[in-house]
């Protein structure tokens, strides 16, 4: 493979990794934000925001998004897709 082919490889397998890492910090925000009302419900955001020295509710819930994100894109990045394919859990190669 010439060098010229392979750092188009190499940028398009980055683009792929970096579009991946957008979209799993998004859906770590998705759903940051719907177990966010719950630890609002139980008052655990003041709990979060200790994480940075601080009480505050704001803070705690800043705190607990910006970890949503993180490991969102980190799950996303990391290449797992979800395919049961993939898996190899030994209960499937039990007969």
């Amino acid at each position: 493979m010439s060098s010229a082919t392979h750092a188009r490889t190499t940028e398009h397998g980055l683009r792929a990794v970096i579009a991946r890492g957008v979209a799993g910090a998004a859906a770590g925000i998705a759903g940051g934000l719907i177990f966010g009302v719950l630890m609002v419900i139980k008052g655990m955001l003041p709990m979060v925001a200790m994480l940075v020295g601080s009480s505050s509710a704001v803070v705690g819930a800043l705190v607990h998004l910006i970890i949503s994100a993180g490991l969102g894109a980190l799950f996303a990045s990391s290449g797992a897709t979800g395919s049961p394919a993939r898996c190899s859990s030994p209960a499937r190669h039990t007969a």
